[in-house]
């Protein structure tokens, strides 16, 4: 009986909410997603197992992501990012309804925001998106609490973004306490008709840390996007500088860029890439500059994904893993410096083939005697719609693993991923 009575309440609920939101523009889109990873010599809690092989780890994963629209009038406009089952692995007791958040699971609402276009200029204010600035570079897209302004006195081609953002508060129901930590941010772009550029200042106050004073440290950041004909040019960077964390006379200098040059020839894309991201000398003094800029950073960022292995979610060796656990991560302090080509082949409207292969290597050892070679990875894969909203894609991927990973005399195990990939939008 009381599963009758939830669900007829549950049902005029729904009902109630549709019968408001009729007078509204009301829409919702979304996607529903299943994998299917296998991977050998990964460790469970994500990265790779240098003392031996340990066989393979397999496993389901699921998400629904809702993105509703509720537009109110023409000046404002209710946004929201809701997931269920985020990255919920298939057999897991807690994955199984759990209406909290801590593991990825159940139910989140992870971004609900108001834009609302005023007469100085467009604004965002609430649980926002975060995290991304212009390229996938050291990026990785989250929610932030932030007040964001466009300014509508600088006009097109140029645009204007200020926000801040609180990332720390400890004042609520707390006596005489500042320990909060806050990020403000200023970013310039310009739009032609054969790309985009800009350049973003980041300023991070951090009133959390023991240190003696409150340390701040700052982030500068520059970013172009252009296509001429058929050759595309994609560049990044940034340079982290500033008082770290934990000790106020110790400074951030670190930095690091990203380039990609493809051309699309037919139905061929292909291109060349570099990344580079400085690493802390092994000989540095405890009192020296921290030039580990993956240590400042928390790796390349999520949402940088070029190679299914050295940068992928599930193996987190040169970003933070977001899925598996806190991941390998030795290459936080000493950097990395990668070189690598990639290819797409649109064999038809329906099937796109990928290949991509990269060397790369720490731009700092670590201990004495290592080598610095992370190794070689290869990657395949496809993408085929079954539907205009229906996309099947498998992936491998292939690291002949480098001495850097050598533990004593005993060899770096190769790693693969296997995985495989159904996404269904709406």
């Amino acid at each position: 009986m009381k599963k009758v009575l939830a669900t007829v309440a549950a049902l005029g609920l729904v009902a109630g909410v549709a019968s408001t939101a009729s007078a509204l523009d009301f829409s919702v889109k979304g996607k529903y997603q299943v994998e299917g990873y296998s991977l050998s010599n990964v460790e469970a809690a994500g990265g790779m197992e240098l003392t031996g092989e340990t066989g393979s780890d397999a496993y389901w994963m699921h998400t629904m992501q809702m993105l509703p629209t509720m537009k109110v009038n023409d000046k404002i406009t209710m946004y929201g990012d809701i997931r269920l089952f985020k990255e919920a692995t298939f057999g897991h007791a807690s994955d199984e309804g759990d209406t909290t958040n801590t593991t990825h699971n159940g139910l989140d609402i992870n971004k609900i925001y108001m834009e609302y276009m005023s007469p100085v200029g467009k604004i965002h204010v609430g649980r926002t998106p975060a995290g991304s600035w212009m390229g996938s570079f050291l990026n990785s897209a989250t929610a932030g609490n932030r007040i964001m302004w466009w300014p509508s006195f600088v006009s097109s081609p140029w645009s204007l973004l200020l926000f801040t953002q609180k990332m720390s508060e400890s004042d609520k129901n707390s006596v005489d306490s500042d320990n909060d930590k806050d990020l403000y941010k200023v970013s310039l772009s310009h739009k032609s008709e054969n790309g985009s550029a800009a350049i973003a200042y980041n300023h991070v106050d951090d009133s959390t840390s023991t240190a003696e004073e409150n340390p701040s440290h700052g982030k500068l950041e520059l970013y172009a996007n252009y296509k001429f004909d058929n050759i595309k040019v994609e560049f990044e960077s940034a340079h982290v500088f500033g008082e770290t964390s934990t000790d106020s006379d110790r400074d951030w200098d670190a930095w690091g860029a990203y380039l990609d040059v493809s051309g699309q020839f037919d139905a061929l894309n292909v291109g060349a890439m570099l990344v580079y991201a400085s690493g802390q000398d092994m000989n540095a003094a405890a009192t020296d500059d921290n030039e580990a800029l993956m240590a400042a950073t928390s790796g390349l960022g999520n949402d940088f994904k070029p190679l299914y292995i050295l940068t992928g979610d599930h193996t987190g060796i040169l970003n933070q893993d977001s899925v598996g656990g806190t991941g390998f991560e030795v290459a936080n302090n000493a950097g990395v410096m990668a070189y690598g080509v990639h290819a797409d082949y649109k064999v038809s409207d329906r099937l796109t083939l990928h290949g991509a292969i990269a060397y790369a290597e720490a731009d700092e050892i670590q201990t004495a005697g290592q080598d610095d070679e992370y190794g070689v990875e290869y990657n395949v894969g496809a993408a085929y719609k079954l539907l205009d909203n229906l996309t099947y894609e498998a992936h491998f991927g292939y690291l002949d693993t480098g001495d850097f990973f050598k533990s004593g005399t005993t060899e770096a195990e190769e790693v693969t991923i296997l995985s495989h990939h159904l996404t269904m939008t709406f």
